[in-house]
């Protein structure tokens, strides 16, 4: 309808949870936008900070939609109903100050218009796994919201705590037998690892390894630092390493990597939801100049753009891509614990371009915007973790070696996040990047480990306690 000068009213009507129209104003719109996207900021607008704000929700699949702020950051994904109402509110906006705003208004994932329903909002949701439920929604940092947080936690630790005590208790009853069988073979002078599995083996290794100390300790305390004459006989003698001795337990890849005679440099990688993620590359020393550590720093958010700059050859010779991806509570860093028979370093020697990529929050948590004691540093799952994080080291790593396709090795989590992300609702154009997918001990169905004893423990307690926890919080809303 139009007003008496010819001019269209500015209203715009929307559906009531009834299904009734109603009409409203602009400024009712302008209003209830703002209120969402105060929901959805870094930090509260009304405590005065103007570069936290929520301004559109940016989805990367039907499910998923990271959140982006006034300063062109990225927050983790958020409920689809709250990301939809956002981009839904601002579009309605600026369909009021656009004669091509409502056009532009149906483009945008999970928009409904006001008669029928979008076709984003038709279509059938993400067939995700009952056992992983929805994540939690918890908005800027508010007073309410930490007590809430220090709840969680604390409900967190004793479910852990139970969890823990129940395999440690399963574990101690079904070992009784063994270990009975065992004293038994030690009383009688018997060895009781006669019949284990690949002793033989193990016991060459280990006069090998005890070899390999000596020698380098031999080198090690020669004066001029370089190796006799029966270690320059000694088998890869084109890789020499640069650390050695017994092998203690370091938290640095590097390490490992020096000890066959290889390296490696540290990448950090920018998700598409802000998390900073490490990516490593193992690489030989001779005849390769690694990245200043400026330049091996996380870039922006968006993947698979092709750039007019090309890759700086460090290789004299360019080397097949392989990134590898670990499996549940490791990091990659379970590729390379086995000196020279690590797979990681094996195909780094085959000749084979070796990339390490882990997880959000592995070793070191981080993020563009969110601290290590936000909630929403650690509101995630498995489904992310194919969805953003996957893609970005793929991205990342096709960026700097030039190469179209790469090869990728998962191992156990590793695969689960990886048939994820290949899931035709999810990023399903991952597969053109690849050329071969090796999935090592696949994790794709639980089988008969949930009905183990500890897990149905958990099924029982955990809804219990959540059930409690959001009780109390729906008296306190955030």
């Amino acid at each position: 309808m139009g007003s008496q000068d010819g001019q269209p009213q500015r209203q715009n009507t929307c559906c009531s949870p009834t299904g009734q129209k109603q009409s409203r104003s602009i400024e009712e719109t302008a209003i209830e936008f703002t209120q969402q996207a105060e929901k959805l900021s870094y930090v509260n607008p009304r405590d005065g900070h103007d570069d936290g704000v929520a301004i559109k929700a940016e989805f990367v699949t039907q499910t998923d939609a990271a959140v982006v702020i006034s300063d062109g950051n990225r927050l983790p994904s958020v409920p689809v109903a709250e990301a939809q109402k956002l981009n839904a509110l601002k579009e309605e906006l600026h369909a009021e100050n656009s004669p091509h705003g409502a056009a532009s208004a149906r483009q945008t994932p999970g928009y409904a218009p006001n008669d029928t329903a979008g076709l984003q909002t038709s279509m059938p949701p993400s067939h995700t796994n009952p056992l992983f439920p929805p994540l939690p929604f918890y908005g800027p940092a508010s007073i309410v919201r930490d007590i809430q947080c220090l709840a969680f936690r604390a409900s967190s630790f004793f479910l852990s705590l139970a969890f823990l005590a129940v395999v440690v208790l399963g574990a101690l009853f079904t070992s009784i037998v063994p270990y009975s069988r065992h004293l038994w073979l030690r009383a009688t002078l018997r060895d009781p690892d006669a019949g284990r599995p690949f002793l033989r083996e193990e016991q060459r290794r280990t006069i090998w390894r005890g070899e390999q100390d000596r020698k380098w300790k031999r080198h090690h305390a020669s004066r001029n630092g370089q190796r006799d004459e029966e270690d320059s006989t000694a088998e890869g003698e084109d890789y020499i390493p640069s650390e050695g001795g017994p092998d203690p337990i370091v938290c640095d890849v590097g390490y490992y990597a020096r000890r066959v005679g290889l390296d490696v440099e540290k990448y950090e990688v920018q998700t598409e939801d802000g998390f900073i993620i490490d990516l490593w590359h193992v690489y030989d020393p001779r005849g390769y100049n690694p990245l200043l550590k400026e330049e091996r720093a996380h870039r922006g958010p968006e993947l698979f753009e092709k750039s007019n700059k090309k890759p700086i050859k460090r290789d004299p010779k360019p080397k097949f891509p392989v990134l590898l991806i670990h499996g549940l509570l490791q990091s990659s860093g379970a590729y390379c614990v086995n000196d020279e028979d690590s797979l990681a370093f094996f195909l780094c020697k085959s000749g084979f371009d070796v990339w390490l990529g882990n997880n959000r929050c592995g070793l070191e948590p981080k993020h563009t915007l969110l601290s290590y004691s936000d909630p929403r540093m650690w509101c995630w799952n498995i489904r992310q973790m194919g969805v953003f994080d996957l893609p970005a080291l793929v991205s990342r790593v096709l960026s700097e070696t030039g190469f179209e396709k790469l090869g990728l090795v998962s191992h156990s989590q590793g695969t689960t996040q990886t048939f994820v992300a290949l899931a035709k609702e999810q990023r399903p154009e991952l597969g053109e990047k690849l050329t071969v997918f090796c999935a090592l001990a696949p994790a794709a169905y639980a089988g008969p480990l949930v009905g183990k004893m500890y897990f149905k423990f958990m099924r029982v307690i955990t809804p219990a306690m959540f059930r409690l926890m959001f009780g109390i919080h729906a008296f306190i809303p955030l």
